[in-house]
């Protein structure tokens, strides 16, 4: 019975000190492996793979993008911020061509509502048009990092009886528009902007207009748009106008009216060097 009892207590006791050996091994082991490994890569430089880095730039690119105020955005989209432009297709932008077309439409009639263009974009069944979506993407030269985009869009009367292109940044701010009614008979274009419709026309609540006057006569702006010819042209009413913009900035833009023949549009442009 003793040697029985005394083989039992040896085995608990041996169970028991190899339960500890485990246990103690569970802590002591991996913080010996991560000091040994802690120690083996000290002062060894890993690469991180390039497609972190471009990722990582894109992301923060288009963040940065995305935080353009309305007029950041036409300094790149006209040129005076010096800038590439590139087709891209349709979702590459911040808006979906939808929200864009909807937009479109709403930006529009400020213009119709004061006579200033010829066509509501409102839907209806007398009015009722298809459309035409392009994309235009504006990286700056300097960084190659701020990107605004412009939407072009064309309207075409279900009989085919007229077209209406608007240049439209992706805040809503229509920098052209052209319509092939040219028989319309048309307010002055500075008409549309007033100190109440210029913060609507920006889309910017913080946007002031300071002074709108008539351009020297002769005056000509600078102006490029995608697909556009303004080399036959009669530019019939060209303003100035200052604003102060979203930053605290002092503005100058043109907003003028032309035809010809085919076609009567009007814009907006910064004043400045191209």
């Amino acid at each position: 019975m003793m040697n029985k009892s005394k083989k039992t207590n040896m085995l608990f006791i041996i169970m028991l000190i190899l339960c500890f050996a485990v246990v103690s091994s569970s802590f002591l082991i991996p913080d010996i492996l991560l000091k040994s490994q802690s120690q083996k890569d000290a002062g060894t430089v890993i690469v991180a793979p390039e497609s972190y880095y471009v990722e990582s730039g894109n992301a923060m690119a288009r963040n940065t993008s995305s935080n353009l105020t309305s007029t950041e955005q036409i300094k790149l989209i006209s040129g005076t911020w010096e800038s590439t432009c590139s087709e891209c297709t349709t979702d590459q932008g911040f808006l979906t061509e939808n929200e864009a077309v909807s937009l479109a439409r709403y930006s529009l009639n400020i213009f119709c509502d004061t006579g200033v263009f010829p066509y509501s974009a409102s839907s209806n069944y007398n009015n009722w048009c298809s459309w035409d979506a392009k994309l235009y993407c504006y990286t700056d030269n300097l960084f190659n990092t701020y990107s605004a985009y412009l939407w072009v869009i064309t309207f075409t009367k279900f009989d085919n009886s007229t077209t209406h292109t608007v240049y439209m940044t992706e805040n809503g701010v229509i920098i052209g528009a052209t319509s092939s009614d040219v028989s319309y008979d048309a307010n002055k274009i500075i008409s549309v902007y007033t100190n109440a419709s210029v913060k609507n026309i920006f889309s910017d609540e913080n946007i002031n207009l300071i002074e709108k006057k008539p351009a020297s006569d002769g005056t000509i702006p600078n102006v490029a748009l995608p697909d556009t010819d303004f080399s036959n042209v009669d530019f019939q009413q060209v303003y100035t106008m200052q604003i102060i913009s979203s930053d605290g900035e002092l503005e100058n833009y043109y907003v003028y009216q032309y035809s010809n023949n085919e076609i009567y549009g009007i814009g907006l442009s910064p004043i400045g060097e191209r």
